[in-house]
């Protein structure tokens, strides 16, 4: 099994550089997608909040 499917393995990487930061926007990347864990990146532009969702496991 890939441990981590969508982005580089055994490297160090900057998360900014990863997804863009908008004012008024929320964006998001999935950085690992398994099915046992779900790892997204979300950025919140300036006066933006995320809404509330649901997850079938912890989330962090």
């Amino acid at each position: 099994m890939t441990y981590i499917d969508k982005i580089p393995q055994a490297t160090v990487v900057d998360l900014k550089q990863l997804i863009d930061l908008a004012d008024g926007e929320v964006t998001s990347r999935t950085l690992v997608q398994r099915p046992d864990l779900t790892l997204t990146l979300f950025a919140v532009g300036t006066g933006e909040e995320i809404g509330g969702h649901e997850a079938a496991g912890d989330a962090w």
